[in-house]
């Protein structure tokens, strides 16, 4: 059977499906007095999303630009809702952005390495796809 017959027998529902992650924040652990992580969720985003958001930058600068970081944890952070106004508000933040470093911090950067490697950019995928 070739992989087309068998891509063919596949639910393409199953494309519309996001991955989601769940990620032990060690900065909201502090904030809340919590005795251990304090559990997030988020989900991958689309490919046109993330290179929206990464703006031509390659992936080995990305750790160092919390910009970026941060502004794909609004995007991919489902809870807790980042995009709440009143949310944003309690913790006298004006934008969703500026509320995701207040409650994360640089694990920003964590956070948006796990969504990268969800949408599968690694380090090591440029040299998988050459060899």
């Amino acid at each position: 059977m070739s992989l087309t017959d068998k891509l063919i027998k596949v639910n393409p529902e199953k494309l519309n499906v996001k991955q989601v992650k769940h990620y032990g924040s060690r900065h909201l652990k502090e904030l809340m007095g919590a005795e251990k992580p304090v559990e997030i969720t988020f989900q991958e985003l689309t490919p046109e999303r993330l290179n929206e958001l990464m703006d031509g930058r390659e992936l080995d600068k990305m750790s160092e630009n919390y910009e970026i970081c941060s502004m794909i944890c609004v995007d991919s952070i489902t809870d807790p809702n980042v995009k709440d106004p009143d949310l944003a508000k309690h913790f006298g933040a004006s934008t969703p952005q500026k509320l995701v470093k207040k409650l994360f911090g640089f694990e920003c950067n964590e956070i948006a390495g796990e969504v990268l490697k969800m949408a599968g950019i690694t380090d090591d995928a440029e040299e998988k796809v050459k060899n």
